[in-house]
This record gives C-alpha cells, sequence and structure tokens, in this order.
C-alpha cells in the first residue's frame, strides 16, 4: 500500500539524514538522500481514497526533512572528544608578553622583584641572627662586545648567560635575577661568605666553559664574569648590596675573571657610607 510503503521510505530516509548528521557528511550527500527518497514515494503506485493527502502530508514532511539535512550541523562536543582536541594557543596582547617583575629578555626576576626579595629575605634575617648572601656577577667588557657584534648578537649573549647561571642554580633554588643590561644578582640565604665564594666560583667556571667568543675584547678572546660576594646578619638590604658593589668594583678594577669577596673592613665601610 502507498502509506505503508511510503512510511517506510519515510522513517529510513530521516534515519539516513541522521546518520548523515551525526557523520558530518557534506550538503550535498544530505540533500541526495532526501531527494532520492522524495522520487522513491513519488514513484509508488497511488492509492484511492487517502492517497492525495497522505501524499500531500509526505511531501510536507520530507520538506521539513530537507530543511533539517540542509541546516548547519552544529558538532557536539563530548569530555572524550574535548580531551583529544589539541590545545589551541592564547593570543597574548603585546604588553602582557613577561610576567610583571620578570625581565623580558632572559625570563629572570627583575630588579624589581629583587628588591622585594632581599627585603624579604634581610627582615627574616635579621628576626633570626642568620647570615644573608648575596652574589653581584657581571659581563667582562659587554660594552665592547655589543659594539663588536651588533645589539642582537649582545641579546643572545645575554640569553645564554642567564640560561647557564639558572641551571647552575636550579638544584639549589637560590634566587636570581637580572638588575640591569650585564648584572646579575644572586640572594644566598643561610650561608657563611665562604659557601657564597664557592658558588660564585662555580658560576664564574661554568661561564667559561661555554666558550662564548668575544672578539670585542683586546684582553681576552671568550665571554667571562666577575663576581662580588658579600655575606653578613644584615641590618638592611643597602649596607649588604653595597658590599657585594665594592667587591664587584674590585673584582673588575684588578683584572676582571675572578670573584672577591667584600672583607669586613669593606662592610663597614660600606656602612659607614650609608650612614
Amino acid at each position: 500500500m502507498y502509506s505503508e510503503n511510503s512510511a517506510a521510505i519515510m522513517a529510513v530516509s530521516l534515519l539516513l539524514v541522521q546518520l548523515a548528521r551525526r557523520l558530518r557528511w557534506p550538503i550535498f550527500a544530505r540533500g541526495a538522500i532526501v531527494a532520492l527518497s522524495i522520487l522513491a514515494c513519488l514513484a509508488l503506485p497511488a492509492a484511492p481514497g487517502l492517497a492525495p493527502a497522505l501524499s500531500l502530508l509526505l511531501q510536507g514532511v520530507l520538506a521539513l526533512a530537507m530543511l533539517r539535512c540542509l541546516a548547519p550541523t552544529i558538532p557536539s562536543i563530548t569530555l572524550a572528544d574535548a580531551a583529544m582536541m589539541p590545545p589551541q594557543p592564547v593570543q597574548t596582547p603585546p604588553l602582557l608578553l613577561s610576567a610583571p617583575g620578570t625581565d623580558a629578555l632572559t625570563g629572570l626576576p627583575d630588579n624589581t622583584s629583587f628588591e622585594a626579595c632581599i627585603a624579604a629575605w634581610s627582615e627574616r634575617a635579621a628576626d633570626e641572627r642568620t647570615s644573608l648572601g648575596l652574589i653581584l656577577l657581571e659581563i667582562d667588557h659587554f660594552a665592547g662586545y655589543r659594539d663588536y657584534y651588533g645589539h642582537h648578537a649582545a641579546d643572545a649573549c645575554l640569553q645564554s648567560v642567564a640560561l647557564t647561571l639558572r641551571e647552575q642554580l636550579r638544584t639549589t633554588g637560590d634566587f636570581i635575577a637580572r638588575l640591569q643590561s650585564e648584572t646579575f644578582a644572586i640572594i644566598l640565604p643561610g650561608v657563611s661568605v665562604s659557601h657564597c665564594s664557592d658558588v660564585a666560583e662555580r658560576l664564574r667556571a661554568a661561564i667559561a666553559a661555554c666558550e662564548l667568543p668575544n672578539l670585542g675584547d683586546d684582553n681576552q678572546d671568550m665571554i667571562s664574569v666577575s663576581a662580588g660576594v658579600a655575606s653578613q646578619v644584615p641590618h638592611d638590604t643597602t649596607s649588604l648590596i653595597a658590599a657585594a658593589q665594592m667587591a664587584l668594583h674590585t673584582a673588575k678594577t684588578s683584572g676582571r675573571n675572578q670573584v672577591l669577596i667584600a672583607v669586613p673592613q669593606a662592610v663597614r665601610m660600606a656602612e659607614l657610607a650609608i650612614k
């Protein structure tokens, strides 16, 4: 009968349409399914009585199926689908490429972070009457390196030095920051001055082992660093920093590529200079 055969064709058509949508077949494929279904229904022999009304109803149902078939498909995403999807890159505004308190070039904490960190450690060391060590480390003849190789090479050199320093301090977890162009600072809480000196010497040797060429230096052909070391039970951060700066200055003016410790007299001179 017309009604039975048509109903069967309509049901199969709708099932195929749903399957095509779920499998995300192209629109022309889904439209072809509905078109073939309509042609199959129209090809059936007409039955007397209800045939015209049923034909009209069938055509209306298939028209709705056609509209649904051709409508845009919005795929549903399950948790399993989401887990399999690759992560999408986040478009970060240019001004937020580096976190606050982070040096954009090297990824190390910057001078602002250093000041906050050394202030906190200094206060804790003063309360606990424990020592606080500081290493100020500077790349030797870096201005000549930048003039000879250019700014891009100088930036690459800074990144290499920063990476080496960070790798050397990874196991100890000591705080390291880039203060300015070629100067770095390392804070070592609760350690003796001899331990600070050993750490500074290890850092100096690690940079020398990198064998970064420096043809802009008339005295040596490789990148080297000088370091000044100070350690004390701090009254404030200023005296500790001043003592390490004096040791660094002496290391630079007396040959470079070396580590010098701030002697007690220098520490006292730094404190008096502050007062």
